[in-house]
């Protein structure tokens, strides 16, 4: 679970750009954020966030062993966040990624911009 107001802040301002393929902005909100947390689940969930960003920026530059690479550091560091961001679909962002990295790892680039996955949120009632 996030800590402060300016953590949540990054992490939908981050959502929005990401959403928007603004892969890069994404990444550079999301990791200003990061670069302030303490160790632990949300610091890694952040990650998993920024190497997503960073996967689909290498990819749209047709930059094949960066894209594979970050995007399976990806999977791996959002799977923290599973159960702390309940107003965020993590499991099907998990999953989305994860149907990508065969594509991904063929550097056939088959799949086009806009088919590149978004992150989903969950009304929640607190």
């Amino acid at each position: 679970m996030l800590k402060s107001k300016e953590q949540q802040e990054a992490l939908d301002r981050g959502i929005n750009l990401f959403n928007e393929q603004r892969f890069f902005e994404a990444h550079e909100e999301w990791e200003d954020e990061w670069r302030l947390m303490r160790e632990g689940e949300d610091k890694t969930f952040f990650q998993g966030l920024i190497y997503a960003a960073a996967s689909f920026l290498h990819y749209t530059r047709r930059e094949c062993t960066g894209a594979k690479e970050l995007l399976s550091r990806s999977i791996s560091s959002l799977r923290a966040g599973m159960d702390g961001h309940p107003d965020i679909s993590v499991g099907q962002l998990i999953d989305d990624l994860t149907r990508l990295q065969a594509p991904f790892a063929s550097c056939t680039y088959s799949v086009d911009d806009r088919g590149l996955p978004i992150i989903h949120r969950h009304l929640v009632n607190w």
